[in-house]
């Protein structure tokens, strides 16, 4: 009785080591379901970030299709306003072309005029053979020539007795003088002219130079060619 008894305390004692491999098994099982759960949420994680990258990618794709439109309308600009500014510049040649001829015009119909009384005059001396008749049409058509200078704003530049300044006078020729303490135009061999500050052409002139001896009061050279650089 005493053994039965001791075996059934052994048996007893057993109980726990069955347990325990009971509970391993469900722990194991209890691992995998973790396992297989840890796998779902792996798989839904990754499919939560094809969706966001996919979202991502389209939005890069809506930026790009914006920008492009951004980028030919900017095109398309740049592209319009070159043209209108080259129409710009044709026209502005155009319309100084057209200024242009107005303005020579204006000038050929003044000279029209002019060669009407010059042909008079010439026709009239020689019918008559009357100088004087001639002459006073020549005075008349040096009138209305030098009325169209005006009329264009065109002066003749002062000269003879003024002193030299070489943007308006030409230096043709030179003399001595002791009547003048500075370079001085004496004589005038062609008109200068000006239009506004603008200088058509100059005046060619002879400089009348101080004379080398100035005590002398009768001193004076006759005009000789210039070297062109001895009043610059």
């Amino acid at each position: 009785m005493k053994k039965d008894a001791k075996h059934m305390k052994n048996a007893h004692n057993d109980t726990p080591d069955i347990k325990s491999a009971r509970e391993i098994v469900e722990e194991n099982i209890s691992q995998g379901e973790s396992v297989k759960s840890g796998k779902g949420k792996k798989k839904k994680s990754e499919r939560v970030s094809a969706d966001k990258a996919a979202q991502i990618l389209k939005q890069l794709s809506n930026e790009n299709t914006t920008i492009a439109a951004e980028r030919d309308e900017w095109r398309e600009r740049a592209q319009r306003i070159a043209a209108e500014f080259e129409n710009y510049k044709k026209r502005q040649v155009n319309e100084r072309a057209r200024a242009e001829q107005t303005i020579y015009a204006g000038i050929m119909l003044e000279l029209l005029d002019l060669i009407d009384n010059f042909e008079r005059a010439m026709e009239s001396a020689e019918q008559g053979h009357d100088f004087d008749a001639m002459h006073k049409g020549l005075e008349l058509i040096h009138k209305q020539l030098s009325d169209v200078l005006k009329k264009f704003n065109v002066e003749e530049i002062a000269a003879e007795g003024a002193e030299f300044d070489p943007d308006r006078h030409e230096a043709f020729m030179t003399k001595k003088s002791s009547t003048v303490t500075t370079d001085t135009v004496a004589e005038v061999f062609q008109k200068g002219y000006i239009m506004g500050d603008r200088i058509l052409r100059p005046a060619r002139v002879c400089v009348a130079q101080p004379s080398d001896d100035p005590e002398n009061e009768e001193s004076e050279s006759p005009c000789t060619e210039s070297d062109n650089n001895a009043t610059k």
